[in-house]
Order: C-alpha cells, then structure tokens, then sequence
C-alpha cells in the first residue's frame, strides 16, 4: 500500500500544455505536466512531495455521468505527470474553452470508482469510503488542436478540503504494521470521506457524527495519518479533549490534550506508545461456561469482573455501583454522563438512529450486520476496540448461558452470578437522557438477532426489537482461553487471601502482608511482602504424593528476592519451593535425601510484573520452569521423583522463618498434574 502524508495548506500546482500523436486518425489528448509543490516551512511534515505511481483523478462538468464512470488519471513517473482518458472518455466530448475539471487525489490504497445514479462513487479495495485525500474543487481547462494534436492545458491546486485536519501519530519506537487497522477519537472532529462526485454538484462528502474514530494510514515505518473535518466554532478556542487512539487487537489509549485548531492544520502526535490505557483492565472469573456455550471448542470463558469502563471490580456486597459506560450497539465511542468521571470523557453526548455508524440515512436501512446471527467484527466490538488481547462482547449463546446459572436479585440495584459476578442494573440511553438505573439490566450481546439484534436482561430474557441499534447500553467483556481442569486451588488476592476453589478450599492466613494494587491497577487485589518477616501461610496445600504431578502458577513483582513458596516437612520428607536466588533468577528445587534443581540464567527482580509457572511431571521424571509463559530450564530425576508427603506447613512469601519475599503477589493456582506447555501458555492470556 502507497502511503503519503502532505502539510499543512499544501498547494500542489500542475501546468500542463500537452501534445499527442494522432492515434487512427482521431486526436487523442496526451497529459503531462511540470509539478511544482509549494510548501510552509514550519509545518513542512514528513513527506512533501509526489512519488513514482501516484495519480490524480479529473473529471469533467461538460461530461455526463455514464454507467461506466469516464474520467482522467494523471500518473506520476517519478519527474512529470502522464494523462490517459477511461471509461471511453473521448476528446470529442471535452470543450474547447469556458468549461471546468475537478481533480481528486486519494494518497493511499486502491481506488474503485462506480457509477451510482447521476455521481460517480469512490471506495477502498475494502469497500469502505475513503478517509484522507486531497483535491482541487475547480479548475480551468482549454483544450486546443494542431492538426492531429490535441492539448489540454490546466492548473490543478491540490490540498485537503476545508475544515479538514490531519494528525500524525509518530512512531516513536512503536511498530506499526502496514496491513494494522488504527483509529482516533476526537470530540468535535469527524471522518468525512471523499463519497462521490456529480458534474455539477462536484465532489461531496460522506460523514460520520462528531468524535466518532477516524480511520488511520500506515505511511512507511513512520507512523500513522489521520484525517477529519472540524467543528470550526468549537476548536476556535483551546479546552481539554481527550484522544483516543485504538489499535485492533491491543488495548486503546487515551490522553487528554487542551489545544486550539483552525482549517488545514497539522498535528503531530508523539510518544503515543506511553499514553495509558483508556480504560481499566479488569479481572477475569471463570464461571464454567465455555466458547459459544460449547465444551466441545476446549476454550472456556473468562468474564470481566467490571463493565466495560468501569473503574473497579463491581460489587454489590461493597456498593460499587459503577456502571461503566453505555454504548450504541457496533460503536466505539460511548455516551458520558454530565457528572462523575465519565464527564471527562465528553465524548458524544447525544445520538439518534441518522447518524449511528452503520445506519444509511438516505436509504433509511442498516448497511451492515443485515442477517440474523452475524457477530460484531473486531473493528466494531466495543470490548475489544478496548481492551485487545482477546477480549470482546459475548455472543448471544454465551449471554444466555450466563443467566441460566443460579443467580440472587437485588432489588433496584442489580444481580450477582454464582455469588461471585455482580451485573449493576446500569440503564440505558436514549438520546441526551439515561434512564432505568433502578431496573434496566441490559448488557450487549454481539449478535445479531431475528429483527435487528437482542439484549439481555435479567428476568426478561432476550429481547429483540427494530431500530434501536443506538440505544445506549451496558456491555461486559469476555475473553475465551484453552480450559484447564486439575485446578485444585486459587488465591487470586481479591481483597483478602481467601481459597476460591470451594471444594476442599484452604483459606490463607496472613501474617504482615499488606493489600496493593494488581498489574491491571486494580487496587486491593494483590498483596504486598515487605521482606521482612511477612508471610501467608496455606495449610498443607502443597503436601503430595512421590508420584504425584502438580503444577504451581504465581504472578510476582520485585525488585528484592525470597520465596514465592515453601513446604517444609518432616520425616526425611523436606517439599519443594520457587524462589529468587543470586542477582535475581528463579530457581526450583524439590528433594529429601536426593535433591533436584534448576534456575534461570536471566533475572526477573526488575520491577516488572512476571508469571512464574513450576511444572513438575513426576511420569516423565522432569521438573519445567516457566516464566511468562515460556519454559526457561528444567531438571531431570534420574532417581525418580522424591517423597513430598508429611509436610508440617506451606507459606507463600518465606521459608515459615526466613527467606522472605520482597515484593508484590498475586494470583496464586496449584493444580494436580502437569500442566503442559500450551496450558502455561494459555495461562498467560488470563
């Protein structure tokens, strides 16, 4: 894909006074032209000039629109500018003098050109209306013979159209791919793409509403462009905006930037990589329930513990009634609320049925997602727009399946799911008003129903009605990962060391460690070890048989050393434990009289959040160590795996009296098999 990115009020100025040779004793119109690219010097950007295979399209006001579009392209060979007539275009139907040409420019990509009525319409290869282009309204021609020689001569200024900016989000370090699907949210800034043209109306805009994601082009290894039209009168002066940027499968990100804009200007966008997340990364519950309500898929469903925008884990029993934010079903960009932090988002305040996304208002019916069951694309999935990393809406079989489990009601507030998943009732939009929040549980699913599409609401079941795709409402995020069964037990650190396995389920007991904030930012959900003398002791739970497999799973984060864990025994039974060692590797050990052990030959103290996996398979007589998803060494048991039985204590942060953790804990799983490699590695998406 050819990519470009003009400057600010470039003027592209072509003169042309071309001759041809006769061509089967009709005159044909040869173009070319001197390029002369005038330029500001303070907002000379990163590329200012034509390259080799660039081409500009003409039409003709004297020309009729035909059922095959008729046209000129002007291409560029690297120092002059070539012309050739389409479509049958023929010099006989261009005037002599007092007629005009429009010119058009599209810097990136494949252009189709159709024929629709009485315009010419311009898409993508994709089919999507083309975002960033430059043109020339009007212009002058004369076209004059010789003989067999026909010359057109004309002066083309390309620029973008008014009220139109550009941002350039500069690589910075970054990655960003060529065939990656980038967008930018600004309020009081819309895409409006280059949709058709007519002879006499010349060319017109297709646009979006206000602040919805303008479409992003990758130019070479520099960065991304992006381009949309002002409201002149609400950037005339400077306040605070937010820009979101979104990158298909990877969280968005957002800033706040308070600046002025005015017609034609020019932005440059830096260090977007550092720019936090957009929204709060939740934590994910495993309810049992799998892919599309499918065990036979082998990928069970994680739920966010939070609607999507929600700052903290929702919890009826602590009153956390954040409600996250409500979006138009295949939108993006959410509605805000006047008041609480949403209103910093400011985003879209107001929207009707005319200006959703994928409405047509000329024809009055849905362009897109038109049959029953078709599921929201990624583009279009608010969850995963967000949050990437496989997250996004569920379908409507695994919505159902979610209310299908036992569930408690609480009156005017909301639900909570197998005691551990709270649903807020939440509302729901319409227009400028949010209403219902002490009955409306809806929430999303991404599919397509028999009318238009269904939510969900407890008690109420689907519902399916035509036309309110815009209806502001609450979607919960979910993320599908390989099922692992064994899980015997689970402290994720919510709040308190509590065994969330309840069969057999061992309670932690805490001596010193403090409650912190989790690698999402999530605070009270992890804990804290001053290395000192804290420690959480665990009952025998790690006591096994020699033959045993297990696998034992912890998310650390230090800069200090210690044990994750330890069991201590008695009996010529002395356990096993993970732990730092020397400048910070990781070393696993298990033994009685005959010990084995292995460590890393890199560090991981280095204030990074890490997952630390130990897999011991005692039928392959081999002990694995992972981190972060990936196995990093290993020992073999060339005597056979040791007693591990009759411990007397198992500690998470120490030795029982020493050797204590420095750092932060969290998530900690003990499972009884060998968990293989694609299972760690699926524990890493969790």
């Amino acid at each position: 894909m050819k990519k470009y990115y003009l400057i600010l009020c470039a003027a592209l100025t072509l003169a042309a006074c071309v001759k041809e040779e006769p061509k089967n004793e009709m005159p044909q119109v040869r173009l070319e032209f001197d390029v002369t690219v005038t330029q500001d010097a303070p907002t000379k950007a990163v590329k200012t000039d034509f390259v080799l295979g660039d081409v500009i399209y003409a039409f003709f006001n004297n020309v009729a629109v035909n059922a095959t579009p008729k046209y000129a392209t002007l291409t560029y060979d690297g120092t002059k500018w070539s012309g050739a007539l389409q479509g049958g275009l023929a010099v006989g139907e261009l005037a002599a003098s007092g007629e005009t040409m429009s010119a058009v420019y599209f810097p990136f990509g494949t252009v189709n050109i159709s024929n629709s009525g009485d315009s010419y319409v311009f898409k993508g290869a994709d089919g999507q209306p083309i975002y960033t282009y430059y043109s020339c309204a009007t212009a002058s021609y004369e076209l004059t013979t010789a003989g067999e020689i026909a010359t057109l001569t004309a002066t083309l200024n390309m620029t973008i159209p008014d009220n139109y900016v550009q941002f350039f989000v500069d690589k910075s370090g970054s990655d960003y791919a060529s065939d990656g699907k980038y967008r930018l949210a600004v309020k009081d800034i819309r895409p409006a793409a280059c949709g058709s043209y007519t002879p006499a109306g010349g060319f017109a805009i297709t646009a979006l509403d206000y602040s919805q994601p303008m479409w992003g082009y990758v130019y070479d290894d520099l960065g991304v462009l992006f381009s949309g039209q002002i409201d002149a009168t609400a950037w005339s002066s400077a306040s605070e905006r937010r820009f979101i940027f979104f990158e298909t499968g990877a969280p968005a990100k957002s800033a706040t930037i308070s600046k002025t804009l005015a017609s034609h200007a020019s932005v440059k966008l830096t260090n977007v990589a550092s720019w936090p997340a957009a929204v709060t990364v939740p934590t994910s519950v495993d309810m049992g329930i799998y892919k599309n309500n499918n065990p036979a898929t082998g990928k069970t469903l994680l739920w966010a513990d939070r609607n999507l925008g929600a700052q903290a884990a929702a919890s009826f029993a602590n009153n956390n009634q954040d409600y996250g934010f409500l979006f138009a079903w295949g939108e993006i960009v959410p509605y805000f609320e006047a008041d609480g932090w949403q209103a910093s988002w400011e985003m879209k305040p107001d929207m009707t049925q005319a200006k959703y996304y994928w409405y047509d208002s000329v024809a009055g019916s849905y362009s897109k997602y038109t049959t029953p069951g078709d599921v929201l694309e990624t583009q279009d999935d608010a969850a995963s727009a967000y949050l990437g990393n496989g997250w996004r809406m569920p379908t409507k079989e695994e919505l159902e399946a979610l209310w299908g489990l036992e569930y408690t009601q609480h009156i005017e507030k909301g639900y909570t799911v197998n005691s551990n998943l709270y649903f807020p009732n939440a509302g729901r939009r319409v227009g400028s008003a949010t209403s219902g929040r002490t009955y409306y549980n809806n929430y999303w699913s991404s599919t397509i129903q028999s009318a238009a599409l269904g939510w969900y609401n407890y008690g109420a079941g689907v519902t399916s009605e035509n036309g309110e795709r815009y209806t502001g409402m609450s979607v919960r995020p979910v993320k599908e990962v390989l099922a692992i069964s064994n899980l015997v037990h689970y402290w994720p650190f919510n709040g308190n060391t509590n065994d969330a396995v309840t069969s057999g389920a061992i309670n932690g007991t805490n001596t010193g460690a403090t409650l912190t904030t989790d690698r999402f930012g999530n605070a009270n959900s992890a804990y804290f070890f001053d290395g000192t003398d804290d420690s959480i002791e665990v009952g025998q739970a790690g006591s096994f048989e020699s033959s045993d497999s297990f696998s034992f799973n912890v998310w650390v984060n230090s800069t200090g050393g210690g044990n994750f864990i330890r069991t201590e025994g008695g009996g010529g039974s002395w356990g096993w434990f993970v732990r730092f060692v020397g400048e910070g590797k990781i070393q696993i050990w298990e033994g009685t009289y005959t010990s084995y052990t292995a460590e890393t030959t890199e560090s991981y103290n280095d204030g990074n959040w890490h997952m630390v996996t130990f897999v011991r398979d005692a039928s392959n007589n081999i002990g694995r160590l992972y981190v972060d998803g990936e196995e990093k060494c290993h020992y073999d048991m060339p005597s056979g795996p040791q007693p591990l039985t009759s411990a007397y204590l198992d500690y998470l942060g120490s030795y029982g009296s020493g050797e204590f953790f420095h750092g932060t804990m969290d998530e900690v799983r003990l499972y009884n098999k060998a968990l293989t490699a694609e299972e760690v590695a699926a524990l890493y998406q969790y």
